[in-house]
């Protein structure tokens, strides 16, 4: 038998091994009885009746104490000048440049967490040493990346998130922090695997670290709700620009439009003809994807139904006119094709079709906030996700209107038949 020392012998005074003790009380002895000059731990060992020799009756999992372990975070920032300034207020411990990295490499260290700006990395590199093994070294491959968060209420975060304004929700519950997304959102989940990396030091490959994921799947919510109707005022724009602009310079190449003077036909009546005609196409595309989107992804319209046709209408009214514009003179291929693209292309990019045009610089927001795509991207995905009517679309609707109509009547007057 095991010899039990005096200490041991002491505190087991007192404790009745075969009675059952409240929480509380078994807590007050523990604590009772420590004498050591640091921060006992505590061991507890539960039956939970199960056997471990088989995978699927193993339990793993961590659990996060509702009031911290008691231990204060220091985070170190290795920046300069104003980057320097910003860390300071923001409520950094340790701020420095090479003062600093003088100082870890001398093994000192007095953060338990660090940052680094993009140009110290060369500098910060030299501590891979140093800091790597401790898990502490700031990691460049996952980008350079400017966190805002902001406090809000969680109605007004789910219309955020719709938007594509926000990649993440975070909240607090019961001293747990979980994160709620689309994990098939990829900007939600690049965001989620640096954020959950630098405020809880998780391994980005560790399968166990997505337990605090909370999958976002409610309608309006997901990247493809996002995307459809993204998707579905992309259709308009490629189908307008290519269906009417390449067709009007081709025929006008072959000589096809100059047999038109001979005939009643007027200008007018041709263009609007083919307006129409692309229209009702449009219309037919576009529900053929819904029904697809419906089918497949479940997606509904949750707003007004009467407000989507007026926003669809609308903004084929704006692209057939800025088509007819751009077409009403170049006879050559090859200009209409540079045309069509100077106008797609930026558009494609700018207005938030695949992803959150937020993710642009802030001074550009007001610029692609006019773009027409943006206006109809906007507000087709504000009746499909947010549940938009009459009252949020009918600004858009006129606007896109006006500008198709300014389009098209420039585009009158400047048309030629050869």
């Amino acid at each position: 038998m095991a010899h039990v020392g005096k200490r041991i012998q002491k505190a087991r005074e007192g404790v009745e091994r075969t009675k059952l003790y409240p929480i509380d009380e078994a807590v007050k002895l523990v604590r009772s009885r420590a004498t050591a000059k640091f921060d006992e731990s505590v061991e507890i060992a539960m039956n939970l009746g199960v056997d471990p020799k088989h995978a699927d009756q193993m339990v793993r999992g961590v659990v996060n104490l509702p009031n911290g372990t008691g231990r204060v975070l220091r985070v170190g920032v290795f920046a300069r000048g104003a980057k320097a300034d910003e860390a300071k207020a923001a409520g950094a411990d340790v701020v420095g440049a090479e003062d600093l990295v003088t100082i870890v490499q001398g093994g000192t260290i007095e953060f338990d967490r660090c940052i680094a700006t993009p140009d110290m990395m060369p500098l910060v590199g030299r501590l891979g040493k140093v800091l790597g093994p401790r898990g502490m070294m700031p990691n460049p491959k996952i980008g350079n990346t400017t966190f805002r968060f902001q406090r809000m209420d969680w109605d007004h975060a789910m219309i955020r998130l719709k938007r594509g304004e926000l990649n993440v929700i975070i909240s607090d519950s019961a001293g747990q922090v979980r994160y709620h997304f689309d994990p098939l959102n990829p900007d939600g989940q690049l965001t989620y695997m640096k954020l959950s990396n630098l405020v809880e030091n998780h391994d980005l490959l560790n399968p166990e670290s997505q337990e605090n994921i909370s999958p976002l799947t409610v309608t309006g919510t997901r990247y493809i709700d996002f995307l459809i109707p993204g998707l579905i005022a992309l259709g308009v724009i490629t189908a307008c620009m290519w269906g009417i602009s390449y067709t009007i310079i081709e025929r006008r190449a072959k000589k096809l439009l100059r047999r038109m003077v001979a005939t009643p036909m007027k200008k007018s009546n041709l263009l609007i003809a083919m307006m129409t005609v692309r229209i009702g196409m449009n219309f037919v595309e576009s529900g053929l994807l819904l029904l697809f989107a419906w089918i497949v992804f479940g997606i509904t319209i949750q707003g007004s139904v009467p407000a989507l046709f007026a926003i669809f209408i609308s903004g084929n009214v704006a692209f057939t006119g800025i088509a007819i514009f751009i077409s009403s003179h170049t006879s050559k291929t090859e200009i209409g094709n540079g045309l069509i693209n100077a106008i797609t292309m930026p558009m494609m990019v700018l207005s938030g079709i695949f992803f959150s045009y937020h993710n642009f610089p802030a001074w550009s927001m007001g610029f692609i906030k006019l773009l027409p795509l943006t206006i109809l991207a906007d507000g087709i995905r504000a009746i499909f996700n947010e549940g938009a009517g009459w009252a949020q679309v009918s600004v858009p609707s006129l606007i896109l209107l006006v500008t198709g109509a300014v389009f098209f009547t420039a585009g009158l007057r400047i048309f030629k038949w050869h």
